[in-house]
């Protein structure tokens, strides 16, 4: 394909980071709550109750820190970004405290 394009990159297209339009504003199904949860909804194979679960962990642990990011921005969601939170506290606590 680049060679169609005469060895460049599509329009809007950013190397190491894909294709950004910033005048396109944020769709809703890229925001990361919306996106997870039709994940989790279109999941087949697995049990309800597993379902039900990951759905209680994403509003539980992920929507409060991750819910409106962007899920195309490597500025909302990166290795350093989310490396930084501790996804298994809910509350605040980190493991084996109490909250």
């Amino acid at each position: 394909m680049i060679d169609r394009l005469e060895k460049g990159w599509r329009p809007g297209w950013v190397k190491g980071q894909g294709y950004i339009d910033p005048s396109a504003g944020v769709e809703e199904r890229c925001i990361f709550k919306h996106f997870a949860a039709e994940c989790i909804k279109n999941r087949t194979g697995i049990e309800e109750r597993y379902r039900q679960d990951c759905v209680r962990e994403l509003e539980t642990c992920l929507n409060p820190r991750f819910g409106n990011c962007d899920i195309r921005s490597t500025e909302h969601l990166s290795k350093a970004t989310v490396g930084a939170e501790d996804l298994l506290a809910p509350s605040g606590a980190g493991r084996g405290e109490r909250p």
